[in-house]
Parts: structure tokens; sequence; C-alpha cells
């Protein structure tokens, strides 16, 4: 009895989810599609923090007065760690436009970098502030290392047979 739960347990340990980094050569191993990524749930691997400011000033004169006014306002988009995401749209074969929010167009790209990993791509980087579209709207960040991360699970079939030979009695 006891060699059954050792072997019960040696099958299905190996059958545990782990999370790990979507890059492009699990791609290309497995020969994925856009069709299948797209039934793939991604994860963030860390938080984002997305920004956008506006600045507007009015000069007038009123009775005699120089009037100066000015307006700032900002918006904050927080996409925490782990956050799900999945696959809108395959630009090219290696950039991904992954959707965040149910409907609409608020998405961000990711594309694989040099270490094979999909990392927020943005417009353009100054040092570490990248500019970025979200929503059709202009945002700044200064988290490029955030890349995708998949759960896996490897099913491992084990075949055979198993029988115990208790011997023979005249």
């Amino acid at each position: 009895m006891t060699s059954i739960k050792i072997l019960l347990f040696s099958i299905l340990l190996p059958s545990c989810t782990a999370t790990l980094p979507f890059t492009s050569s699990i791609q290309k191993e497995y020969h994925l599609t856009e069709v299948q990524l797209k039934k793939v749930q991604f994860y963030t691997s860390d938080e984002i923090v997305l920004l956008r400011t506006n600045e507007e000033s009015d000069v007038g004169v009123d009775a005699g007065k120089l009037l100066i006014r000015t307006e700032k306002d900002f918006e904050k988009i927080i996409i925490p760690r782990n956050s799900y995401c999945v696959l809108e749209q395959m630009v090219e074969s290696n950039k991904f436009l992954m959707s965040l929010e149910v409907g609409g167009s608020e998405t961000i790209l990711f594309g694989y970098n040099i270490d094979g990993y999909y990392s927020l791509m943005a417009k353009d980087w100054k040092g570490r502030v990248g500019t970025i579209s979200y929503g059709n709207k202009t945002f700044v960040t200064t988290n490029g290392s955030v890349y995708l991360n998949i759960k896996a699970r490897q099913l491992n079939k084990l075949g055979g047979k198993w029988r115990r030979v208790h011997g023979r009695r005249i």
C-alpha cells in the first residue's frame, strides 16, 4: 500500500503549476500561434505606474491687475504586480498588445528584449522614463523592467504495469 502512495505522489508532484517568464524561446519551442496565445492567461511581473499631467495657463487683465491662472491636473494608473492580462493582438511576431481591462483601447505593448523576455515597451525612453499610450492618452512610466509571466503545468504520464507476486506453494 505504501508503494502505491509513493508512486502516486511521484506522479502528481511534477504536475504542479509553476509561474515562469514568457519568453520567445517558449513561443518558438511550442509553436504557439496568436489564436493559442489569446487563450493563455498572462500576468505582469511587477507593478506598472502610469502618470499623465496636464497644465494650462491663462493670462488676463482685470481692474488694472494682471491675472495669471494656472491649472494643473494629473491622472495616475497603478497596475499591481501579478495583474491578469490577455493578448489582444500580435504585432509582428515579437510584439504583443496586452489588454488589462475589459473593452476599450486600454492596451500596453510588450516585446521581447535581448534576454528573450516579453518586456514593457515604450514609444520612447529617455533614461529610465518611457512614454506609453494607454487608452488613447499618453503617459509616462519608470518601470521598464516589467515582463510577462505565465503559469505552466507539466503533466507526466507514466505507463507500464505494476504487480506483486507472492510466490507459489505446492
